[in-house]
């Protein structure tokens, strides 16, 4: 099982590098749970880890306040969107 969990949080950050580095993104933002954002954090090329912005706000579980996630990132200064509130909540 826990061998099964590191070989899916390496395909995460492997695919949060290739659409980090495909779109130069200057900021990238992680929310949800304080451990799981540490251990994808630590699996990131240096590139993408030199980006990375971590907020206690939002997330995409229910109940998750997005316009909390939007405030949070517009205080970093690097909010180019508002949240909608009828967006999906599916993969970013």
């Amino acid at each position: 099982m826990r061998q099964r969990v590191e070989e899916k949080r390496r395909e995460v950050a492997e695919a949060i590098d290739d659409a980090v580095a495909a779109s130069d993104a200057g900021l990238l933002v992680l929310a949800g749970e304080v451990q799981a954002r540490a251990r994808v954090r630590r699996a990131l090329h240096a590139r993408t880890a030199s980006v990375v912005v971590e907020t206690d706000a939002g997330g995409r579980a229910a109940g998750s306040d997005e316009q909390a996630l939007a405030e949070a990132v517009a205080d970093r200064g690097a909010c180019p969107w508002q949240p909608r509130a009828d967006r999906g909540r599916g993969p970013l």
